[in-house]
């Protein structure tokens, strides 16, 4: 991807995050806490179901954080998140996980998670933790590979996690496509005469009109 960094530099820049949350405490609880804001935001019907079974991210996002999805994702996906998190820093890696719930909402939406313990028997707690993890950790991936690796409709091939910030010139536009409905952030992709490709904004009104230039001159 344009603009990594080299592959040492983005190792040591992610050993030192998992060092730096493992060795602090108290910051990771402030971006667990920031994490369940964003994501009552963005998916409060999901978020009021893991509330109710008492799924928090301390169970699942904490392992993702710590393997940067590389247990979690397929290793060409994983790739391309740490590609962007040596761009981007952390907060790519909790959209990361915020795209990923989006993604598969529908299937979390409905699964019954085992309930917590409600009296004070934490070996029943600690093995419910454990199942609900290991539950989602295997929904988010299985679903996510057999998307990588088939094309029997499982999942979106190409999504985007973040648009191009600038204007592009028209004559530069070759054609476009839309990304799968079902990606977390609907995007348009410019693909421009040298075969770059640029995601955008699709309600921003001059990438309306290059994707109508385009219609026009295809007919």
């Amino acid at each position: 991807m344009q603009g990594s960094l080299p592959q040492p530099l983005g190792q040591h820049r992610a050993s030192s995050l998992v060092e730096e949350l493992q060795s602090d405490a108290v910051q990771m609880l402030t971006y667990f806490a920031a994490f369940e804001v964003f994501f009552e935001e963005n998916l409060p019907k999901l978020f009021a179901h893991f509330q109710k079974n008492n799924l928090t991210p301390d169970i699942y996002l904490i392992d993702w954080i710590f393997t940067l999805y590389s247990k979690s994702l397929p290793l060409d996906l994983a790739c391309r998140v740490w590609d962007v998190f040596c761009r981007d820093s952390e907060e790519f890696l909790f959209r990361t996980g915020l795209a990923l719930l989006r993604l598969y909402q529908e299937v979390l939406t409905t699964m019954d998670f085992i309930h917590m313990a409600q009296r004070d028997v934490s070996i029943f707690t600690r093995a419910a933790m454990r199942t609900a993890r290991l539950l989602l950790l295997c929904v988010l991936g299985s679903a996510l590979l057999s998307s990588a690796t088939c094309n029997n409709g499982s999942g979106p091939d190409e999504c985007c996690f973040r648009t191009y910030p600038w204007k592009l010139s028209r004559k530069a536009v070759r054609s476009y496509y839309l990304t799968d409905y079902r990606c977390a952030t609907p995007a348009a992709i410019l693909v421009t005469k040298k075969g770059r490709h640029f995601c955008v904004d699709p309600k921003l009104s001059w990438v309306r009109n290059i994707m109508r230039r385009v219609d026009e001159g295809a007919f």
